[in-house]
């Protein structure tokens, strides 16, 4: 997708919204290339590990979790990261499919150009995190534009939504990735990256 299709893009979602559109670029630029797929049919995906030992855990006990992990600690880990090759995340997705289960597999894993994880499923209107995917997959710009605005009026009965509105930063990086999110210091490349979008597209107007 070129700059200007995604620019129009986020004017329309900012509409939609009432925010203003260096948000929406904070967070797209900081989660994603903005790309909604990527060829191949695919879309671009992340396979959080530490989220399939939560959630295989729930599901399955503390024992079978730890057995999972010892074997395959590169799709079931109490800890994060260790996400190798982006090019890769299709195998990872698939092998935590097979030894995890699809469910918690997609639960666990990051969908499209926002990165909403699956376990969000509710709050982007659908009836669980495999229907998002497919969902994300068949239609991409479509069903992941139409998830977004539903995640954002939903996640925490209006919160994050608020966040986006006074452009507090920290609260929209919490709320969109959690406690870690001072580690990896998503607020402050989100400042810069609205900042970025205010001095390159401030009164940029929507292409006819």
């Amino acid at each position: 997708m070129n700059m200007n299709a995604l620019k129009n893009i986020l004017l329309g979602i900012s509409k939609e919204l009432d925010v203003d559109p260096d948000v929406l670029w904070a967070i797209v630029s900081i989660e994603s290339t903005g790309a909604f797929e990527i060829g191949g049919g695919k879309i671009p995906i992340l396979l959080e590990r530490h989220k399939v030992y939560k959630f295989y855990k729930e599901k399955h006990g503390r024992d079978r979790a730890r057995i999972l992990y010892k074997e395959h600690p590169d799709i079931c880990n109490p800890n994060s990261g260790g996400y190798g090759r982006y090019r890769d995340q299709y195998k990872r997705l698939a092998k935590a499919i097979r030894f995890a289960g699809g469910e918690i597999a997609h639960l666990s894993t990051s969908f499209g150009a926002f990165q909403i994880m699956g376990f969000n499923y509710v709050d982007c209107g659908f009836d669980s995190a495999s229907e998002m995917s497919d969902a994300f997959h068949a239609n991409p710009e479509k069903e992941q534009i139409k998830g977004f605005l539903t995640f954002c009026k939903n996640y925490r009965k209006g919160e994050l939504l608020q966040a986006m509105k006074e452009k507090n930063f920290h609260r929209v990086a919490y709320l969109y990735n959690g406690s870690g999110y001072k580690k990896n210091k998503y607020a402050q490349r989100m400042y810069t990256a609205a900042g970025e979008w205010r001095r390159t597209y401030e009164g940029y107007e929507m292409a006819a």
